[in-house]
């Protein structure tokens, strides 16, 4: 009964019971606020409290230190207007000092001492005493030449301390107030007296009406009298306030604390204490932060816990003082009682909170309990337990439904991850085996061929199509499609018994047989492979003629030698096949991993060695057979010298380059670095005719940026650009052709000559030649070297030069060695050549000018 209304209940009134989840989300917060809110109250009370206390502690010090100055002012314009300096006489200025620091300045507590030091060693002042009264201080022709201090004001009075020998220059106060030439503070120095208290002064110089100098005037003030002035500030609590100098020196602080060190007992004359070694405990925790400090209360931490708030304000006037004020407060001192009020509250909120959350867990674990067996459930066909149905239990409406289709789900997965297993192990194209089709099927089949060893074993071929990609784009991806099933209709029809045929990937086929991995099988499944594609292949509507090359393997099949490893090995073959050229088969020999290591390599280091300057430039002339064989131009060639292994056969790198995508920085770095060698030679006086060759690739060449790439170069060098030709191979032209035709277009406006390449070895059809735009062709050297003795080589070379004619373009022969091949070639109406004869490939550094190169006759 209980059951069945449990799942009667709607989804909505299930959420409503954990509502006490969300009330502990609204008290933390309540809780976090109330923690905010006392942080912005403490800091915002830090700052005004403190603040307060740094003005005033300012505003009273600047009134505080300003009295000496208004009484040397006095003291000053009295000495100078009554004349009252008569030396070795101090009578004069006793008498108004006693007028004036006795009556006129008596409420001025702070200053101890107003004395006058003569410029002949007087010296004359009065010393506040503890008592209220003062003590005369004297050295003129009365006291015989020494300094005597009296118990009164007045010579009369018993004399307390006499000093023979005291020279009030020698002081610090003199020798200070004359190098200020004006008013000024001395540093904080001990007084010479039987007291002998720390203290700083004010000092003025005194002058005469015509301006000469008379003695220093100057005015105490007792680093014990600045204490107490700061002791008195309201609302310090348990805080401090303290004053230090630019060496961090205390200069005064609250309390009865002392600022000097103690030597003996006692502190008289002793050094300052640093502010680490302050007597007061604020003080001292303030120490390590006073570096950091700024001009707003920030908060530190003693080592007790206990949260300090410290402010530090610089404190300068004109006359050099350099101090800095501290003011250090406790936060007890600043909010009182709160924090405890607030902390009390925190525990509250979160006491409620945490019934909250038993409340809510308690209540959750009953709805949430078949979702959490539909997630398990999830676990368990994530394993591919396909087979797992749940059962509803005790459970809401809304998750009964949820049980229900997540049983559906299951059973739509298990037809779903079977029909995708299908397409993994299936090639959706031509229905063939996938490679990890073909993987499943040999680990699954018993192969009936041992080998020596006992294991079974197979041979493996590996097709790829030869210019697939080329085809792809003239008939189309649709059309292509139909190709490769075409393929593989004829692989799967005329295949061995018993041979497993699969797509592996893109254009590329395996077949696999249960056979001896013999060299005669090997070799006859290759063989058998390349016949297959003697015939056209249906393509759509329309028949294509597509040839293949053929990489072959075989060995035993066991743990060691799996279908992968055959297959990685069919694939080095098929790349030394496709390296042969089209129509090629070879079968897999331990040497060719070593190369293929080896080309993986140096293909690794082309990046680095452009970047070290290993790669540099060679160049091969180009002469004009009908000049005399007279130097026209010349062809850039690239060599690469590997520290690790010498000189690298470009026939070698290039072609890595291209597979690689690196021939395009290299490209880039053939175009500009031979651009600008031959500038730098046209400007030397080379013939201004000197046609430069570069080749490039055809993969530059489709490149968006290549046309501004050949601009940049020949900006940047000088050259005109009629006096750069760029070779383009037939080959590759065959292939890319149209793609590259908008790029050749706009290099011919510029005024940069385009060659092809390798004329006659691209097995395509000439119909292309009316399409692209070309200034000049290249005779490939298999027609030129075979010309003298093979008719029919003649004929072709024959023919070329009549379609160089045709097209009235200019007309290269590359590979010339002989002078018998340099005179038939002029004979046949070809005007220029390359090759050996004429000069092996140097670096421009070896050439002598062009006009001088020594000329070769053509017959």
């Amino acid at each position: 009964m209980l059951r069945s209304h449990v799942r009667r209940l709607s989804l909505r009134t299930a959420i409503m019971l954990p509502f006490a989840t969300l009330m502990l989300v609204s008290v933390a917060l309540m809780g976090y606020a109330a923690h905010i809110g006392h942080e912005r109250l403490l800091t915002e009370q830090s700052q005004r409290v403190i603040g307060s206390l740094t003005a005033r502690t300012h505003d009273v010090l600047s009134h505080f230190l300003d009295a000496p100055y208004a009484i040397l002012r006095v003291m000053r314009q009295e000495i100078l207007f009554d004349e009252l300096y008569t030396p070795g006489d101090m009578s004069g200025i006793e008498s108004k000092i006693r007028a004036l620091y006795g009556t006129a300045f008596v409420e001025q507590q702070h200053v101890s001492v107003v004395a006058f030091g003569g410029r002949n060693g007087e010296f004359v002042g009065l010393r506040r005493e503890t008592n209220n009264g003062f003590a005369a201080m004297v050295l003129d022709k009365r006291t015989n030449g020494e300094l005597r201090i009296h118990a009164g004001d007045t010579l009369n009075s018993p004399v307390i301390a006499q000093y023979p020998g005291y020279d009030p220059r020698s002081r610090p106060w003199y020798m200070e107030g004359v190098q200020n030439a004006g008013p000024g503070w001395t540093p904080i120095y001990s007084n010479y007296d039987e007291k002998q208290e720390i203290t700083i002064s004010a000092t003025s110089p005194s002058v005469d009406r015509n301006g000469a100098f008379q003695g220093i005037i100057v005015a105490d003030v007792k680093l014990e009298g600045i204490s107490r002035f700061l002791g008195n500030a309201p609302d310090l609590g348990h805080g401090a306030i303290f004053i230090i100098d630019g060496n961090d020196r205390l200069v005064a602080q609250t309390g009865s604390n002392p600022i000097l060190a103690t030597t003996g007992g006692k502190e008289k004359g002793g050094t300052r204490l640093l502010v680490q070694e302050s007597h007061h405990p604020l003080v001292r925790a303030a120490a390590p932060f006073l570096s950091h400090a700024g001009d707003t209360a920030r908060e530190i931490t003693r080592a007790e816990g206990e949260r300090l708030f410290l402010k530090v304000t610089p404190y300068t006037d004109a006359r050099g003082l350099d101090w800095r004020i501290g003011v250090v407060m406790n936060e007890s001192d600043l909010i009182g009682t709160l924090r405890g009020e607030i902390l009390t509250t925190l525990w509250l909120v979160i006491g409620i909170a945490l019934f909250g959350v038993v409340v809510g867990l308690a209540l959750l674990q009953l709805i949430i309990q078949p979702i959490l067996n539909t997630a398990h459930a999830a676990k368990t066909l994530a394993r591919g337990e396909w087979r797992h149905e749940l059962t509803p239990g005790v459970s809401l409406r809304e998750t009964a439904l949820l049980v229900d289709a997540f049983n559906d789900m299951s059973v739509r997965l298990r037809r779903s991850f079977q029909e995708l297993r299908d397409r993994i192990v299936r090639d959706p194209l031509t229905n063939l085996l996938s490679r990890s089709g073909l993987c499943e099927t040999l680990a699954d089949r018993k192969l009936s061929s041992p080998g020596p060893d006992g294991d079974a074993t197979v041979v493996v071929a590996l097709i790829g199509l030869d210019g697939f990609r080329g085809i792809n784009n003239s008939i189309g991806h649709g059309a292509g499609d139909g190709l490769l099933t075409s393929v593989a209709h004829r692989l799967a029809t005329h295949c061995p018994d018993g041979a497993l045929v699969a797509r592996v990937e893109g254009d590329e086929f395996a077949v696999v047989l249960d056979s001896p991995a013999t060299p005669e099988t090997m070799q006859a499944l290759g063989q058998w492979a390349l016949g297959l594609f003697a015939s056209p292949f249906r393509a759509d509507e329309d028949e294509v003629v597509v040839s293949a090359c053929i990489g072959v393997t075989g060995g035993p099949l066991n743990q060691l030698d799996t279908i992968e490893s055959h297959l990685r090995h069919a694939s080095v073959a098929l790349s030394e096949a496709k390296r042969r050229g089209p129509r090629s088969a070879r079968v897999f020999e331990p040497d060719m991993m070593s190369k293929s290591k080896e080309r993986t390599r140096l293909t690794a280091e082309m990046a680095p060695a452009l970047a070290r300057g290993e790669f540099r430039l060679v160049y091969q002339p180009v002469v004009d057979l009908t000049r005399g064989g007279r130097v026209v131009g010349a062809e850039a060639l690239i060599r690469w010298h590997n520290p690790r292994g010498g000189m690298v056969p470009p026939d070698l790198f290039i072609p890595l380059a291209e597979e690689s995508g690196q021939i395009l920085d290299i490209g880039h770095w053939v175009l500009r670095t031979a651009c600008q060698d031959i500038a730098e030679r046209l400007h030397r006086g080379w013939p201004s005719d000197f046609d430069l060759h570069v080749n490039v690739s055809v993969r530059q060449l489709i490149q968006s940026g290549f046309v501004e790439t050949v601009e940049t170069a020949l900006r940047d060098s000088g050259l005109p650009a009629d006096n750069l030709t760029l070779e383009i191979t037939e080959t590759s032209l065959a292939t890319d052709g149209m793609i590259a035709r908008e790029a050749l277009i706009q290099l011919r406006d510029m005024g940069v000559r385009v060659a092809i390449d390798d004329f006659g070895t691209g097995y395509s059809s000439l119909s292309y030649l009316t399409s692209l735009p070309f200034d000049g062709l290249k005779i490939d050297r298999s027609f030129v070297s075979g010309m003298t003795g093979n008719g029919q080589s003649r004929t072709i070379v024959h023919s070329i030069v009549g379609i160089a004619r045709s097209f009235d373009v200019h007309l290269v022969a590359e590979g010339v060695e002989t002078l018998e091949q340099a005179a038939a070639l002029r004979d046949l109406g070809c005007e220029r050549a390359q090759g050996y004869l004429f000069g092996r490939p140097l670096p421009l550094s070896d050439w002598t000018d062009p006009a001088h190169l020594p000329r070769l006759a053509a017959g």
